[in-house]
């Protein structure tokens, strides 16, 4: 049953079969891990079972990690022990917090899974894939209550929808599975407030569509899609000659208010001794006599170094070519960007001599906030890059700064498959809703496009294709009505941690002024398990 659902899991988030997710897998996905966890004999099988669920689902959702160039065998061997984990801990907790708590383990079951889900998102670790929330992402009447509670508003109900399937399989087939102490009545009960649940985020959703936001302003954007590995050092001429082309076939007519490039498009810093190498470079047609002649205002991913360190950056041009001002990647990737006790030698002989890996970004240290001019006047955006645009606290920090619009530089073409580019795009469809800000994506290879503050996608490019797409931006007035996650952030996830705790607590607390602590938790829950 485990095993059901490491495989069912992946199938309802964005995959190589079902690009957008499958909804109806999503309702059911953790239903036989439920089962498999309060039917387990002992808090070791419930941490294995959990395990078992963590290693293969992670493997058969991330398996495009094994295309993360040389360090392949870090990223997946890496992201899968993680995984097997923190799934093999959390379900540890549930073995025993379930069984302590037997009529209301569906609604404990969602509020442990979400909380989990937000704390597995943040920090050095972070990664925020794979939520429960992400198959329903088109759904757009249930997850508009994002603006409140996050995307782990959407993940709470989902889990608890799950768990509630399991105790009606459960009860309709006692006899074969086992007695439950889930009556009809209690689960009528829990039917009622899922169902109240669900009618006011349905209600809330239908009336945030419905709402009529008033566009202020519009950009004229042009997005060019490269479709190279950024990862190949000696296309990088060839490349820049092409993203070049591109540009300039698509504003030939007339200027757009904005070009935009993806991460890495410059491979070389633009500064300091590193700009004359663009006089000449690339061959035939050098980027700064481009720059020149294109009078447009032009957005690229780019290095950046300081004080003898490297930035993953984005930097921005203005109509004469000259670099306005830079904003650094600050959410780096986990032992591929950043590497703890890098200063140390041993830990950079390591890395260099066992997995290659011969330098590192530096996280940046302040939040950009460009500007360009729009139709009706100035349009302040802000850069997230790569995965940042996952991260709702990073999103949620520029949002206080009054940005009118997201535009988000990616590199995904290393991961050389359609799911990894859907699972980041659908990611950061909601961040659009919970902070209602247009968000522009321009990767290198997919999915480039425009999604709207309703999550809804506007328009996009073909995957993995060397393509421009020029498209009018709108840009909606909602300074003056900020969303409530945009003041409060994940307020509604972290209280479901801190009830997790509480019950966790009440959980242990008992036998732990007990003698035989362990003998007595382990007892009480062999007993509940007939």
């Amino acid at each position: 049953m485990a095993l059901s659902s490491a495989i069912i899991v992946p199938l309802s988030q964005a995959n190589e079969i079902w690009w957008y997710g499958n909804p109806a897998l999503g309702l059911i996905a953790y239903v036989p891990l439920y089962i498999a966890t309060i039917s387990s004999k002992s808090l070791r099988e419930s941490a294995g079972l959990g395990a078992l669920f963590g290693a293969v689902s992670t493997i058969l959702s991330y398996f495009w990690l094994a295309n993360f160039g040389e360090f392949s065998l870090w990223t997946i061997g890496g992201v899968t022990v993680v995984y097997t984990t923190y799934n093999g801990v959390l379900n540890t907790v549930l073995g025993l917090v379930l069984k302590t708590f037997l009529k209301q383990r569906p609604l404990i079951f969602g509020i442990f899974w979400t909380g989990y889900e937000l704390v597995k998102s943040i920090g050095f670790l972070g990664f925020p894939w794979g939520l429960a929330a992400y198959p329903f992402s088109d759904f757009l009447p249930l997850v508009q209550i994002a603006d409140i509670t996050g995307v782990y508003g959407i993940s709470f109900i989902v889990l608890y929808l799950n768990a509630f399937i399991a105790e009606v399989l459960m009860l309709c087939f006692r006899n074969r599975v086992h007695p439950t102490p889930i009556t009809y009545k209690i689960l009528v009960l829990h039917l009622v407030f899922i169902t109240g649940l669900l009618t006011i985020y349905i209600i809330y959703g239908y009336n945030r569509l419905a709402y009529n936001a008033e566009i202020t302003n519009e950009l004229d954007v042009l997005m060019v899609q490269q479709n190279s590995d950024a990862w190949v050092a000696d296309n990088q001429n060839e490349t820049l000659s092409l993203l070049q082309r591109l540009t300039q076939e698509n504003t030939a007519q007339n200027n757009p208010d904005l070009v935009v490039w993806s991460e890495s498009s410059l491979r070389n810093p633009y500064q300091d001794t590193w700009v004359t190498y663009y006089d000449t470079n690339p061959t035939g047609y050098p980027f700064n006599s481009f720059l020149s002649d294109i009078d447009v205002p032009l957005l690229t991913g780019a290095p950046y170094t300081k004080n003898n360190k490297s930035y993953n950056s984005t930097i921005l041009f203005d109509r004469k070519g000259n670099p306005v001002d830079h904003y650094s990647k600050q959410q780096l990737v986990p032992f591929a960007e950043r590497v703890p006790f890098w200063n140390l030698q041993i830990v950079r002989d390591f890395y260099k001599d066992v997995l290659g890996l011969v330098a590192i970004w530096s996280p940046g240290d302040r939040q950009t906030v460009f500007q360009v001019e729009g139709k009706n006047g100035p349009v302040r955006f802000a850069t997230p890059i790569c995965f940042e645009d996952s991260f709702s606290g990073i999103t949620q920090i520029f949002s206080k700064q009054n940005v009118d619009l997201f535009i988000n530089l990616t590199n995904d073409a290393w991961s050389k498959t359609n799911s990894a580019q859907l699972q980041h795009f659908i990611s950061s469809k909601f961040r659009t809703i919970e902070t209602r800000t247009t968000m522009i994506r321009s990767t290198n290879a997919g999915v480039t496009g425009v999604i709207d503050p309703w999550g809804k996608t506007l328009v996009t490019l073909p995957m993995f294709t060397a393509q421009a797409l020029r498209t009018t931006v709108p840009i909606y007035n909602w300074r003056n009505s900020p969303t409530i996650y945009t003041q409060i952030g994940n307020s509604f996830g972290w209280l479901l941690v801190g009830i997790a705790l509480i019950l966790l607590a009440f959980s242990l607390l008992p036998q732990h002024l007990c003698r035989g602590f362990y003998k007595r938790i382990t007892d009480r829950h062999n007993m509940a398990t007939p």
